[in-house]
């Protein structure tokens, strides 16, 4: 983990557990995010599917609050949105 990563997933795990979404939230950690590899620390979101980056530990507060608890997209964090949707044929 580099770029302050650790510092990041440290303070979600305090502030998920701050806005009493505990039981909601499952935390997990993972090496570089292709392709945005380089702009970290890069946080996913789901199920809105929504992508973030450079994430700093100030920026937590406003991501739990906004995106995993509201639905809210946290436009100037943004960097993709994902979706995970199943195409048809």
């Amino acid at each position: 983990m580099s770029r302050g990563s650790q510092a990041v997933y440290t303070e979600f795990a305090t502030e998920v557990e701050r806005q009493g979404l505990g039981a909601q939230v499952a935390q997990t950690q993972c090496g570089c995010i292709a392709p945005h590899c380089g702009q970290g620390p890069v946080v996913c979101v789901y199920p809105s599917g929504n992508w973030y980056a450079p994430v700093t530990p100030a920026d937590v507060g406003e991501l739990v609050g906004q995106d995993i608890a509201a639905g809210k997209t946290v436009t100037r964090l943004a960097i993709n949105r994902v979706t995970t949707e199943v195409e048809s044929v």
